[in-house]
């Protein structure tokens, strides 16, 4: 009743409230201090000085600050200085007040007499705590050097405080690498590795890229512990599933390369030749790198790998089979093999999820999605059973199914496994931005949804020729623009880059909204540097930076363009 009364402004009754409230719980020092603060809004000063010289002041030196506040409001220096320093004398004395004397200036906001009142204690105590008040000092002045300097020797003096200091650097630190607070970590950092060596700060220095989402960076600082015996190939694995799940697909390769690279590699480089076999597939542009894929899996087949992962390997060529050799039925009678094998739950669940996938390849929809569906009722609220709903809902998409596939996604868009997560994410954001009010038929949605079925069916020509057509059939509707991008991606995957260009700058002429023409520009850019037309390039990188500081391409935007001009980054 009080606190509402003092947030309703009616000091008066508030002020009742707490007197009452003071009165039966003594030793409740917030009761008091709102009293006291009610008093001094109203210019009560000597009711507040009379209540606060009740006190056992040296016992409890933080009503001494207030005592000095009452002063300072009233405009009287020399005593609030007065009693400010008597609280700080008795910091120095008893350094374990510090946290209450501190705490009571934070309050008032008087900044830097908290900070002298942490650092008077510091110099009288082993208290490594006071290193993280000092540092929220100096966050709440923006000093962020200093902000930095005290929470790294928080940390040198006890490491396990290295989590929690992570949650306060978060709150500045961002993506962008020139942004202030991520440049003068990173000096402190490489600093402190120069002059200490410590594992700590190598580690912290990996956080920091990995918060840029600069993977490559944090591999090399993940590399150089291997090397020292002070990481493992589990940490290096999930830095490259990191770095996979944030599309940064060529840095993701090169470190699964490393791990395969390893002698004795073990479990870990089973698994990355099974995600380097996915992305290489992903990849595939002509018949060389089909037969390249195919002596893989022939001589990994051949290889002795762990039980768990050769299934997963025989599951992978299965759908090698099937989406890149058009070998359906020899695909099928490789699951059908493994099926007759006693295997736990969960494997036998990943072999029912490949035969729907390659059932869905062959177009036969409602097989498919029996077994999408059996999947998703033995395993509810598991990454198995997740997976199993996303693909029921792209393969309903796929259908023309588009209000289904839309309410399955909304189930799993906030899953555990960050790849599931996106990928329904991204499904999910294309028919909500594409669907058509008024419009019960969406047969532009449909017609894309058309497109991606032939591009998961691994038919770029298919593709291409449906969005002709929705080219041709749609201009003006939502979808036209979703329709050039996803044609405009195929074409760069096979090296049409005329073809590319005009539909990235289709969408930059389209009178439709401008989600994507952001997009558009950056893949222009990047087409231009990849021809060597450096001028061309740098325009568009140029024009993210200045008509589009939001983008998510920005801070690439920003690389590309001073690399381009010769910076030395």
């Amino acid at each position: 009743m009080a606190k509402h009364y003092f947030e309703q402004g009616d000091l008066d009754k508030a002020a009742y409230e707490y007197q009452l409230l003071v009165d039966k719980f003594p030793y409740n020092k917030s009761y008091l201090f709102n009293l006291i603060k009610i008093y001094q809004s109203q210019s009560k000063f000597k009711t507040a000085e009379n209540l606060l010289r009740k006190q056992n002041l040296k016992q409890n030196p933080q009503f001494l600050v207030y005592l000095g506040y009452n002063y300072q409001l009233q405009k009287d220096s020399i005593k609030s200085e007065k009693y400010y320093q008597k609280a700080l004398k008795i910091v120095k004395k008893q350094a374990y007040k510090a946290y209450a004397v501190g705490e009571s200036f934070t309050q008032l906001y008087l900044l830097n007499y908290a900070l002298k009142t942490y650092q008077t204690a510091l110099k009288n105590s082993n208290n490594t705590n006071l290193y993280l008040k000092i540092a929220l000092i100096y966050a709440e002045q923006n000093r962020q050097d200093l902000m930095m300097q005290n929470f790294l020797k928080l940390i040198d003096k006890d490491d396990r405080y290295t989590n929690q200091i992570k949650y306060y650097l978060s709150k500045y630190i961002t993506q962008d690498p020139e942004n202030k607070a991520n440049i003068i970590l990173k000096k402190q950092l490489i600093e402190k590795i120069k002059t200490t060596g410590d594992t700590k700060w190598y580690r912290l220095l990996q956080w920091l890229y990995i918060q840029q989402k600069d993977y490559k960076k944090a591999f090399l600082q993940l590399k150089s512990l291997y090397r020292k015996n002070e990481a493992d190939l589990s940490e290096i694995y999930h830095l490259a599933h990191t770095a996979l799940v944030n599309k940064k697909d060529r840095t993701a390769k090169s470190i699964y390369q490393f791990i395969i690279n390893q002698n004795n590699s073990g479990i870990y480089g089973e698994l990355s030749k099974l995600a380097l076999l996915d992305l290489d597939m992903q990849q595939i542009l002509d018949n060389q790198s089909k037969q390249q894929i195919a002596e893989q899996f022939n001589r990994y087949l051949h290889e002795k790998w762990s039980t768990r992962n050769h299934l997963q390997l025989q599951i992978a060529y299965a759908g090698f089979l099937a989406f890149h050799q058009n070998k359906t039925t020899e695909a099928l009678n490789v699951l059908d093999s493994l099926q007759q094998q006693t295997l736990p739950k969960k494997q036998m669940a990943n072999i029912l999820i490949k035969k729907a996938d390659i059932l869905l390849h062959n177009q036969k929809f409602n097989q498919a999605l029996v077994l999408y569906t059996q999947v998703q009722l033995d395993f509810p609220n598991n990454p198995t059973g997740h997976k199993a709903t996303y693909d029921l809902a792209r393969a309903s998409f796929f259908q023309g199914d588009i209000d289904w596939a839309h309410a399955q996604l909304k189930v799993i868009k906030s899953v555990a496994d960050d790849l599931i997560a996106n990928d329904a994410i991204d499904l999910d954001l294309l028919i909500i931005n594409n669907k058509e009010e008024g419009d019960t038929i969406q047969a532009g949605l449909k017609t894309l949804a058309k497109a991606k079925f032939e591009i998961y069916r691994k038919n770029r020509p298919g593709a291409i020729k449906i969005l002709d057509s929705l080219k041709q059939n749609y201009k003006g509707q939502l979808v036209y623009d979703d329709g050039l991008m996803l044609q405009a991606q195929l074409y760069e995957q096979i090296h049409q880059y005329d073809d590319a260009l005009k539909n990235y700058q289709a969408i930059l002429d389209s009178q439709t909204e401008d989600l994507l023409k952001d997009d558009a520009i950056f893949r222009m850019g990047i087409i231009y540097e990849t021809l060597g037309q450096t001028e061309k390039a740098k325009a568009l990188f140029k024009k993210i930076i200045l008509e589009y500081p939001a983008s998510f391409w920005f801070v690439d935007a920003r690389k590309h363009y001073r690399r381009l001009r010769g910076d030395l980054l």
